[in-house]
């Protein structure tokens, strides 16, 4: 049974939730979330923000905590979130909004946006930002005497001007950190020239969090080899057991409720081990009993197995279906002609997943067993190597869509291959899948048809 301080459960024990406040999956954490459980990755996380002296880097599966985690330990912190669109100038012209100064925008009366350059003449220095305020005519002058719309805080500056930049940061940035969402949104070539500022950053004492869904364990030093020892690698990690119970043993206080070893194993080996899936399992769980908030009165035990099953049926049908339909388009290779090689190791991947406990695959899939089980399909042969280039680039492979025949970048992938760890392993990074393997005999192997159907 979790222990939890005499006065949190006093407060607990003395004040109604809302099912939203227990079991709610935001993307910011309450102050006093009742189900939230300290990990010792937390602790990690919390020692590099208030000791060392260096970037961190937060990554792992999706609906695991890396946001709540940020929130909750890093108090003081400016947040970016990437766009798919972005490039390096536009997370430098965020980073720059964040702190207050407008880079190159200048907006007149009727709202129309600018790219421009103010020109300044006087002796001595200038410091910025500076006040402009004006209207902009066609040559991308200011008239400072026609305009009594808003003032803007404008800085002159050049973007691709790594120095610049930097100072201008660094004269607003304070003790706070860059927190940068999404990273794996960025193409890569992006990802690898933002990383290539990170060792500057750190000269003039700006830290940046990054934060991202990948399983590589030094995928920013992977960008820029001056970068090895200058970052913390975070991996959020998997949900295990007995955290997850202590989650429903602190929501069972919060909502007077009691409920059952069979209701909880069940929703345990449906969640994927994933905290953000076990929630809204819980949450589905508690909605279907009608149950919407604190009990008032006696606790109330709940344990009947058609509502536990009803819950999972409806979490199926939110997570699960949508991701084994993206199973179809990664395994589809774009190329005429080609051998299938692709669907083979996609194939391949869910046989393991279908023949491996939930518990062994989290400590990855061992890409001789991937190569193995390829090359078992009778009449094939693939080379190691060539397999290995595959699974190197599976992350980054465009889904193609065969509904619309369009075209879907994997923002979030399936699975990452770690070539550091030994020989390889290849990563869940959804955690659905894991959860699928577990729904009523479910065969992954079996979504895939024929292979002439994907080549």
């Amino acid at each position: 049974m979790v222990m939890i301080k005499t006065g949190v459960l006093k407060y607990m024990r003395n004040r109604n939730f809302s099912l939203e406040e227990v079991y709610g999956v935001g993307e910011k954490p309450l102050n006093e979330c009742p189900t939230f459980v300290e990990r010792d990755i937390h602790n990690q996380f919390k020692y590099c923000v208030e000791s060392e002296e260096v970037h961190i880097i937060v990554y792992g599966a999706s609906r695991q905590g890396k946001t709540w985690m940020v929130e909750r330990y890093c108090p003081n912190f400016i947040r970016v979130g990437c766009d798919i669109k972005f490039t390096r100038n536009q997370i430098f012209k965020a980073i720059l909004s964040e702190l207050g100064i407008k880079v190159g925008e200048v907006t007149n009366d009727k709202g129309n946006e600018f790219n421009t350059e103010v020109g300044i003449e006087a002796k001595g220095s200038v410091k910025v930002p500076l006040l402009v305020k004006g209207e902009v005519k066609a040559n991308g002058k200011i008239n400072m005497g026609h305009h009594s719309g808003e003032g803007l805080s404008y800085i002159n500056i050049d973007l691709d001007n790594h120095t610049e930049v930097i100072s201008a940061i660094k004269n607003s940035i304070k003790d706070k950190f860059i927190v940068i969402e999404n990273f794996h949104y960025l193409n890569n070539s992006v990802q690898k020239e933002f990383a290539s500022s990170l060792r500057e950053f750190l000269y003039h004492k700006i830290r940046v969090i990054i934060v991202g869904v990948w399983k590589e364990t030094t995928k920013i030093a992977s960008y820029v080899s001056d970068l090895s020892n200058r970052c913390e690698y975070i991996d959020i990690g998997d949900w295990l057991r007995p955290d997850l119970i202590k989650v429903v043993e602190k929501g069972n206080i919060a909502m007077n409720t009691a409920i059952s070893d069979e209701v909880i194993n069940l929703f345990i080996d449906n969640s994927g081990y994933n905290i953000g899936d076990f929630k809204s399992l819980l949450k589905n769980y508690y909605k279907i009993y009608g149950i919407h908030g604190t009990i008032i009165g006696n606790e109330r035990m709940l344990d009947d197995i058609e509502i536990a099953n009803a819950s999972i049926e409806k979490s199926y049908k939110e997570l699960i279906i949508p991701v084994l339909e993206r199973i179809e388009s990664l395994a589809t290779q774009k190329k005429s002609g080609s051998k299938g090689m692709r669907y083979y190791i996609v194939k391949a991947i869910l046989a393991i997943i279908d023949n491996t406990s939930s518990e062994n695959l989290l400590n990855g899939i061992p890409f001789q067993d991937i190569c193995n089980e390829v090359n078992a399909y009778e009449g094939i042969y693939f080379d190691t190597g060539n397999i290995k280039q595959e699974l190197l680039q599976l992350h980054l492979r465009e889904e193609t869509g065969k509904a619309n025949k369009g075209m879907n970048t994997n923002l979030i992938p399936l699975f990452y291959f770690d070539r550091s760890k030994n020989n390889g392993k290849l990563f869940i990074l959804e955690s659905a899948l894991i959860a699928a393997k577990n729904h009523h005999g479910v065969k992954l192997n079996e979504i895939l048809g024929t292979v002439e159907n994907y080549v």
